[in-house]
């Protein structure tokens, strides 16, 4: 996973190269002491406010979802059920 992020931060600084004629593509690479470490660190700021919102809401979307489709687990469930069921 770490490696795909890294690979995508590369794919990013070539894209950017697209960029090298434009106001913007000039002042970045003019300033590569600035705009490199500035670019990093939002790079990484961005990756773990996603990393957050993908932990909090959509991983355990996926569980459940993933959880309630196996039929093994379902039927664990029923038996779970089943056994509190007859212990009251």
């Amino acid at each position: 996973m770490y490696i795909g992020s890294i690979q995508f931060l590369l794919v990013l600084f070539v894209f950017m190269e697209a960029y090298n004629d434009t106001k913007f593509g000039t002042w970045f690479y003019e300033h590569k002491l600035i705009s490199y470490p500035a670019f990093l660190i939002l790079f990484l700021a961005v990756s773990i406010v996603v990393g957050y919102l993908d932990k909090k809401y959509v991983r355990p979307g996926e569980l459940g979802e993933i959880s309630s489709t196996n039929p093994i687990l379902m039927e664990m469930k029923k038996t779970i059920d089943d056994l509190h069921e007859k212990s009251n």
